[in-house]
This record gives structure tokens, sequence and C-alpha cells, in this order.
């Protein structure tokens, strides 16, 4: 069963050579010479909330004109702007509190309804406590610098903070030891020191030989993309392991997060990449402060109806599944009759037709005659010979 939206039909049906299938088109559909055409419909395909602001994406039928698009956080409108389907847009959110806050973006309504609303959830976390040794150097020293007039980082002092940087691994109040950002250590005849300080703390990484240099790839943090490095260590894991590569240059990882310990494949020095004369390297710094090493929740979207499920484990908050229909139902554009036979027909044949040449072809699909005339004129003349009875009894 099928409603022959274009973006429902994909692949081949797997049909047998000589068998034909019929398919049920809408009005106006049949035929080569379709002229039927999809109302115009938009819908949130995603909205989702990183560094302080909601990332909308509209789907819907190409043809669709831009409508306003609404953003709400904790019941109050925080932002509007105008998108058509296929664009994305960044609205920037409030200064919240800590906390976990539910907002949703919204579309004007339009001929579907169900799409023009996705909720979406902002983990807003208190401001890391970081501790910084002397050998980070210059540039991530001013950074945090920034990030600490800024509010959003706290000073910490070693053995107390969220998040330590250095040339090894430290250890922290927090449960678990707290998290490290480890960089490569200037001096390479030092390297064997800081994968014995990775092995103590219980790391499965290393740093290993000089890697190629490269441009940066990275899915998690897209501000990186295409970032030069001249100069970097490979990062080699030992084992199996559930660490997460978070950026990579020339496919090799650079940056992984293994456990609460985050390594760098390179010093932050322009020296080693561009990416401190660059202005991501400020909100670079502060998501791995305050998202990377520290974890992030997971926040995992699902299809059904648009609701939101938090993952509690006593009083904290875990993750969260932010539920809404699939987006490729917002575009109603139907797929022309050449691809329905295309994907549908496989090795055999298939014919798109109107309801009454659907009525015909299932009907003969299954080699039977049709009987209505015979019937018909059996029926006329058990009535002539009735007639006849009742006219000689009279």
């Amino acid at each position: 069963m099928s409603d022959l939206q274009r973006t429902a039909l994909t692949g081949t049906a797997s049909v047998p050579r000589g068998v034909r299938v019929v398919v049920l088109g809408p009005a106006g559909a049949a035929g080569a010479g379709s002229s039927f055409t999809a109302p115009p419909n938009r819908g949130i395909a995603s909205a989702r909330a990183a560094e302080g602001a909601v990332v909308i994406t509209v789907a819907g039928t190409p043809s669709a004109p831009a409508a306003p698009v609404t953003v709400r956080l904790r019941g109050r409108e925080v932002g509007r702007a105008l998108a058509a389907p296929g664009a994305t847009l960044s609205l920037p959110l409030p200064p919240s509190p800590p906390g976990w806050w539910v907002g949703e973006a919204e579309l004007t309504a339009d001929e579907l309804r169900a799409d023009d609303r996705r909720l979406f959830v902002w983990r807003v976390a208190p401001p890391a406590r970081v501790s910084a040794g002397a050998d980070v150097g210059a540039f991530l020293t001013a950074a945090l610098a920034v990030l600490r007039d800024g509010g959003r980082v706290t000073a910490g002092a070693p053995g107390t903070a969220d998040v330590t940087f250095g040339e090894r691994p430290g250890t922290g109040a927090v449960k678990g030891g707290g998290a490290s950002v480890v960089i490569p250590p200037a001096d390479p005849a030092l390297l064997g020191q800081a994968n014995r300080a990775l092995a103590a703390r219980g790391v499965a990484w290393r740093f290993a030989a000089a890697g190629t240099p490269g441009p940066l790839a990275s899915v998690a943090l897209t501000t990186l993309a295409g970032v030069p490095v001249t100069r970097r260590y490979r990062l080699e894991g030992l084992g199996p392991d559930s660490a997460a590569v978070l950026a990579t240059v020339n496919g090799e990882p650079w940056l992984v997060r293994a456990g609460t310990v985050v390594l760098l494949g390179s010093r932050l020095d322009t020296a080693w990449t561009a990416l401190p004369a660059t202005p991501a390297f400020v909100p670079f710094v502060d998501a791995v402060a305050n998202r990377v090493a520290r974890g992030e929740a997971e926040i995992a979207v699902a299809e059904g109806a648009p609701r939101v499920e938090f993952v509690v484990r006593g009083a904290d908050t875990l993750g969260a599944t932010i539920y809404g229909p699939d987006p490729r139902e917002s575009d109603l554009t139907p797929a022309r009759p050449a691809l329905v036979r295309r994907v549908l027909g496989g090795e055999g044949r298939a014919d798109v037709l109107d309801d009454t040449d659907f009525a015909a072809a299932a009907f003969a699909g299954t080699r039977r005659a049709d009987a209505s005339g015979a019937l018909l004129l059996l029926a006329l003349l058990l009535a002539g010979a009735e007639l006849g009875v009742a006219t000689l009894r009279h």
C-alpha cells in the first residue's frame, strides 16, 4: 500500500519477470501525461539546540513559498524568521539558568498540520571549573581568559577543577577523577611520559608517530571543518574502546574523547594549526571545556507523536528522546509514473491506472471473465418465463 509520494519510493521491488503490477494512482496522476501537482506544504524537519542557538531545517514541497517560523522556549516567544523548504536557519536562544529546557519551533499552518511543530531540548549546564597548566601555550591561556571574562568558565584550582588542560591527564575532586584535555608535549622526548600517564589513567589511547598535514574534518564540531593542520601526532587506540572520534585529519583521529580524557593531536599553537588564528578558536575551547570534556548528555530523535521523554536515574536527568513525524512526509510531491514503474515493476511490468482501469485490470489479472452480460441475459429470460407462466394461469 502506498500513497505514491516521491520520497516513499526508493530501491526496486522484487518482482519476477513476466508478472504484471497494477498501481492505483491518485486522480489525475495516471498515464504519462500526468498534470497532477501536490498542494504546497511545509514542515519542520529538525530543530536542534546547540552553542546557544537553535538550528532549524524546513522540509516540504519544493514549490511551497516561505513562511514564518516561530521559536518558543519555556513558553515564551524568543525568535522569528522566514524559511522555505530546504532552508536551514539558526536563531539565538536567550541566556537561561542551568537545567533541561523544552522549546518548540512552529510554522504557520498549511496543508498538513502534524509537521508544522517540532520540539527541541536545550540542556544548560553550569560553567565548568577549569584549570590549565603553564605548558598549554599562550593561545589556549588567552582563550580561557576570554571565556572566564564572559562567564563561560570559572577558575578552578588543580585537584578541584571539573576540567584540566595540560600535557598530562590531571586529577580533580569531582566524581570519576575529573575530566582532562591532553595536548601533545612541545618536546618530542616527553611523548613517552605522556603516554605512560595516559596508561596510568586507564586510557587505551596514545600519541604515536607524526602524521601528515591536512585539513580538519568534523561532524560534531562543524566550525573546525577545513581548518589547516600543519603539524600533528597520530592518535592510536590500543584495543577495543568506546572512545568517540570527534575530528579527523586525512581520515585519522585528531580529537578523541575516551571516558573523561580528551586527546588532541596538535598543540593549540599557530606553528601546529591555523585554528588559534580563526574566529572559531574561542568557541572551540568553550565547546571542549563545557561539552566535550564533561560529556554531553544524549539527546536522541525518534519517530512518533510529538513529545519529549526524559531519561532519569533517581534525581538525575541523563538524557532525552524527542519524538516527531518523519520529515520525508512533508514533501507531498507525487512520484511520476516512470518512477513508479521503475520502482514497483522490478523485472516485470507495472502500470499506473485510474480507478476504473485499475478495477478492470485487477479483475482480469486473475484470468477470470466478466459474466455480467450472461447474468443479465439470464435474468431477462427468467423474468420472461415468469411472465409467460403467470399469463397462462389467467
